[in-house]
């Protein structure tokens, strides 16, 4: 009976903790809506818009962005506010059916509150309030993580109505070191709507570290401080703000005017403890010299730790003793450390459950913890080398950086005026690759580094792959079906450089890889070292490999579907000819059959085929975006060639071979096409090449004419005509 009483009281004591709750939430919504909903800003009461944006999809007339970074009195811990409001006048269907849902984040316990509203104000001024309890819980998964999030459908929205909504989240952090960073913001002013007036805002408690710039143009903020709570902010005030297009290859950080800030809170002289690229406590750094980025390395560098750090020496004195050619080395100890990484890669592929956690079953590296690894082993082995430090191309410009997050780091192996780049280890990483996004980025690199006090940037831009290192030869044979209800299509995909790092992703599993591991390497099997947690392994394997192969093809389906414009009958005999992760063997082949009643037609007699589909989607260049305003980014500089060929059916002839004769080249890339007839089969070649990864809004004319040629192409068929 007592226990049952001792229950009972712990039962209403946590329905007592969860109204109290339930109750503080509701309040504090009050005080949100009363804020956002009730305020004087005279900017909430606007309705008009200007003349020249009568003709947009819609106009936001008032925005707000306001960002509070706080320390909670005598306890550990950190609040982080976010607050966004929104006036939007619709101006047409388009916009209407932009919003006619918004998803936004669920709350999470304690850590997380969120708080929203929505409603409608129609042009007679009439206000319709959404019910939030028509919001819809959701889930999404991002890299494996689960997250909540929430979706409201705003009913009734017509042209002429002005949505007014608010998100604010609140955030509780526990303060586990005495140092924490909060995420950093990037900003820029320029929305997909023009914008009349727009707020930005940063609340920081004062013994805060403010990292802050504004970037291409954009206005500074200016700093106010309340000196009876201790705080200071950060505002910007912007009105009259065109809209930016939704543009292809278009990285807007480098480009639009932006805002980056980041807020830091130091408990004490926690700082000097971790140095990193901060100022003074309350003063806004926005910019880091050659002696800050110094320091910052040395400080890397001397104080991350890895373990066994003589593994690479042992590998390297049995294995490649003899060797003299510093690239060799480099090349076979980088292959081994990977191999090293992959030891528990078994384990992670059949199944992701708790008990793993309790295992140091992922070796692999982060991107400090690899340089200082193998820095040790090219430092005793008396191989010269450089650090290297890198923005991607996407983020900031070097001239930007401000935030030591931003930065990437690698190394470089010197032979003579040659250097091998060392990227950090990824399960399918090459010697001498280098990310697409690091690729032609302005870097510092640093010499001189067995001795920290002869350490001196220096800037140099690193190098770009070409167009035909990351190519993709596609071979693909066709045959029609006697009865012509379908086509067979044969397809091998040889794909070389950084164009099969999404091949290899999407299709290749530890299984794939094993035996050329074993071949080269040792590697654990039957998953020693598991102890107690082996059987469950081995059902874990077999239940796996039960359906391995039938969510392979779901995955290449989805994969074929993306890259193609017709439907998909069947799909059969895919097979893995060559993963691509070596160097005598860089390029990722795979191969696979499919059947398609999709791409021929009937006429009459004849028969329709559309075979330019077969070089998959390719960009439409729209009347609007042939005005261009903005610079060209492309990912890489990239290649396709594509060889199809078409036995004719018996008693057919082909006609139409003339439209698919193309010749477009400049020096942005191109798009060449043949098409011929030898020993009754149609023989096609194509290629199209992105032979540049940055260019002007002067280049764009070009680019487009090679893109229109492609397009072309991918619209065009051949007849089959009886004869």
């Amino acid at each position: 009976m007592r226990k049952q009483a001792k229950l009972s009281a712990a039962v209403l004591s946590i329905f007592f903790l969860h109204a109290v709750c339930n109750v503080q939430a509701t309040e504090r919504d009050s005080e949100i809506r009363q804020t956002m909903w009730n305020s004087n800003d005279p900017d909430c009461a606007v309705v008009d818009i200007p003349t020249r944006w009568s003709a947009e999809s819609a106009v936001i007339i008032s925005a707000l962005h306001s960002y509070e970074y706080k320390k909670a009195p005598i306890i550990s811990e950190l609040n982080f506010n976010e607050n966004h409001h929104y006036r939007i006048k619709l101006l047409d269907k388009n916009a209407v059916n932009h919003y006619a849902e918004i998803s936004f984040n669920s709350s999470k316990g304690r850590s997380r509150q969120v708080y929203a509203g929505f409603k409608v104000i129609k042009p007679d001024g009439k206000e319709i309030i959404v019910n939030l309890a028509n919001a819809v819980e959701m889930e999404r998964k991002v890299r494996g993580k689960k997250s909540a999030y929430r979706k409201i459908a705003i009913p009734n929205l017509e042209p002429g109505d002005i949505l007014d909504y608010y998100i604010s989240e609140e955030n509780i952090i526990s303060l586990s070191a005495k140092l924490h960073f909060f995420e950093p913001v990037l900003f820029h002013l320029p929305q997909e709507y023009p914008v009349i007036k727009q707020k930005l805002k940063f609340d920081v408690q004062r013994r805060c570290f403010i990292n802050l710039r504004s970037m291409n143009g954009a206005p500074e903020l200016k700093q106010v401080t309340d000196e009876a709570s201790d705080t200071q902010y950060y505002y910007l005030e912007d009105d009259n703000r065109d809209k930016v297009e939704e543009l292809r290859w278009f990285y807007p950080y480098r480009e639009l005017p932006s805002i980056k800030f980041r807020a830091a809170y130091a408990s004490g002289k926690a700082i000097r403890q971790n140095d990193v690229l901060l100022g003074e406590p309350g003063v806004v750094k926005s910019r880091v010299t050659d002696e800050e980025l110094t320091d910052f390395m040395v400080y890397l560098m001397t104080n991350t730790y890895y373990s066994d750090e003589r593994r690479l020496l042992k590998y390297a004195g049995k294995n490649h003793k003899k060797e003299k050619d510093p690239f060799v080395l480099a090349r076979q100890t980088y292959f081994y450390q990977r191999n090293q990484t992959l030891k528990h890669a078994e384990a992670q592929t059949i199944g992701d459950f708790p008990q793993l956690n309790q295992y140091p079953y992922n070796l692999r590296d982060t991107e400090t913890q690899f340089c200082k690894r193998f820095s040790y082993f090219l430092a005793n082995m008396e191989i010269p080398y450089e650090l290297v430090v890198v923005i991607p191309r996407n983020i900031s410009s070097l001239e930007d950086l401000l935030i030591e997050n931003e930065l990437d780091i690698l190394l470089r192996v010197k032979k003579g005026n040659q250097y091998l780049y060392l990227s950090p280890i990824e399960p399918h990483s090459l010697p001498g690759d280098i990310q697409r996004m690091h690729e032609g980025a302005d870097a510092y690199v640093f010499s001189g580094l067995s001795k920290y006090k002869d350490w001196e940037p220096k800037k140099i831009s690193l190098p770009v792959s070409s167009a035909e290192e990351n190519i993709t030869k596609s071979a693909i044979r066709i045959r029609v079906e006697d009865d012509f209800s379908n086509c067979n299509l044969s397809f091998q995909h040889s794909i070389g450089g950084n164009s099969k790092a999404y091949h290899q992703y999407s299709l290749l599993d530890y299984y794939d890889y094993r035996d050329e591991e074993k071949n080269r390497f040792e590697i654990i099997e039957n998953f020693e070292g598991y102890s107690f947690l082996k059987k469950r392994m081995f059902n874990l394997r077999d239940s796996y490999l039960d359906t391995r192969d039938q969510w392979k093809m779901e995955v290449l389906r989805q994969m074929v579907s993306n890259e193609s414009d017709f439907e998909i009958s069947d799909l059969t005999n895919f097979e893995i000819q060559q993963t691509g992760r070596y160097i005598d063997q860089a390029e990722m082949v795979y191969s696979f059959d499919l059947t398609t009643d999709d791409l021929l037609h009937k006429v009459g007699r004849n028969y329709l085929l559309d075979v330019g589909k077969l070089i998959g989607n390719q960009v439409k260049v729209t009347e609007e975006e042939l005005e261009r305003d903005h610079g060209v980014h492309m990912s890489s500089a990239r290649s396709f060639k594509y060889s199809i060929e078409l036995e004719v059916p018996e008693g057919y002839t082909v006609q139409g071979l003339d439209k698919l004769q193309h010749n477009v080249e400049n020096d942005q890339g191109g798009f060449t096409s043949s098409a011929k007839v030898e020993d009754n089969k149609v023989v096609i070649e194509t290629h199209k090449h992105y032979d540049t990864i940055e260019a002007q809004k002067e280049d764009w004319p070009d680019i487009v004419a090679f893109l229109n040629a492609a397009h072309k192409f991918n619209e065009q068929k051949l007849l089959l005509k009886k004869q």
